[in-house]
């Protein structure tokens, strides 16, 4: 019995090294008029935290420096760690997330493009998605599921920009 429990535990902790995707995940793409682009994923999973989260295959990743492309999550746990990916707790209340993006132009570029897929296939699919600004908190805007268009223009030159995600439910 105890080589059956050790075996378990063993498998399980296999498991857990080995997933690097989470339950629930959807990828935004930060474009700009150059054409350079930059892939964002944000979920949900029943381990993910506001930290970082290894085993979900969310990493540091240095800010993208000035004059330069780029486009990065910052974690809420700490405004000063950068990742390309953000899996969030997905039980019980976990309806909507907000997230904030730290924005990098190319010299001489002003726009940057924001792009996701409405036809995900998952039953905790996105519902709705509003875009603020994170210095004024003001709404800049919204968008909801399958009525609206899935590309969102940054406002010119915001270095910052805060999503909210509204989900069809919890995990």
């Amino acid at each position: 019995m105890k080589k059956l429990a050790l075996l378990f535990v063993l498998i399980s902790s296999f498991s857990l090294q080995a997933q690097d995707t989470a339950s629930v995940e959807y990828t935004f793409t930060v474009t700009d008029e150059f054409n350079n682009s930059q892939e964002l994923i944000i979920g949900k999973d029943p381990f993910g935290t506001e930290g970082l989260d290894p085993q979900l295959g969310e990493v540091v990743v240095p800010q993208v420096p000035t004059g330069q492309f780029g486009a990065r999550l910052v974690l809420p746990t700490d405004s000063t760690l950068t990742t390309l990916k953000d899996i969030r707790f997905g039980c019980y209340w976990a309806d909507a997330f907000a997230y904030d993006f730290d924005l990098s132009y190319e010299t001489n570029s002003n726009q940057l493009y924001v792009d996701w897929d409405w036809n995900l296939a998952s039953p905790y699919l996105i519902i709705a998605i509003i875009f603020r600004n994170p210095y004024t908190g003001n709404q800049i805007q919204y968008f909801e599921f399958m009525s609206d268009s899935s590309i969102f223009i940054v406002p010119q030159e915001l270095d910052k920009l805060t999503m909210i995600v509204y989900y069809n439910g919890t995990l």
